[in-house]
């Protein structure tokens, strides 16, 4: 466990970074409590919506079923934690993708659901579900996913590309002459 804290006359801010094994368990008992949590969205399964390290998400109690396009926490058969965008829901099945992943998960049951998302903070600024972009990327992403492909191919080249820029220029600026 690695931990961050402010100085006594700065605040009382505190950052600490837990593995998701104990983690996850805990933030599950919360939402059961009736709580919200707040996430650092961490791996890239959520990605180009979500982005590794940067995005942070709120997420609810389940007090109604989610619905195709939302983005929910929930446990896996095997005992993993998924942030997911729901593709579609049947009798007690919950069918869900990653964003960033192009074939959808296995069919999970309803009752590993731990929270859905209603806000995250991308890029800086905060958004909600009912947001333009939100409801529009939901739909036409979460709704299309074999069409995720080509699209994915792009973004993930463009990404390469810039992250490959900047280290570039970054390697330059450390350069002492």
């Amino acid at each position: 466990m690695e931990e961050n804290r402010q100085n006594k006359n700065s605040g009382c801010v505190r950052h600490v970074k837990i593995s998701a094994d104990k983690l996850m368990p805990l933030l599950c008992s919360l939402l059961q409590e009736g709580r919200e949590v707040s996430l650092t969205v961490t791996g890239y399964s959520m990605q180009p919506f979500f982005r590794h390290g940067r995005d942070s998400v709120l997420i609810s109690p389940p007090n109604v079923a989610p619905v195709r396009g939302d983005i929910v926490l929930l446990r896996d058969v095997s005992g993993r934690y998924l942030l997911h965008r729901v593709l579609d829901t049947a009798e007690g099945i919950i069918y869900t993708c990653g964003d960033g992943n192009i074939r959808p998960d296995p069919p999970m049951p309803a009752s590993g659901l731990c929270g859905i998302v209603r806000k995250a903070k991308r890029k800086g600024k905060v958004i909600t579900e009912k947001s333009l972009f939100w409801r529009i990327f939901g739909r036409v992403w979460g709704g299309h996913p074999f069409a995720r492909r080509p699209f994915l191919r792009i973004y993930r080249l463009a990404a390469f590309s810039l992250d490959k820029i900047r280290r570039r220029y970054t390697d330059y600026d450390e350069y002492d002459g």
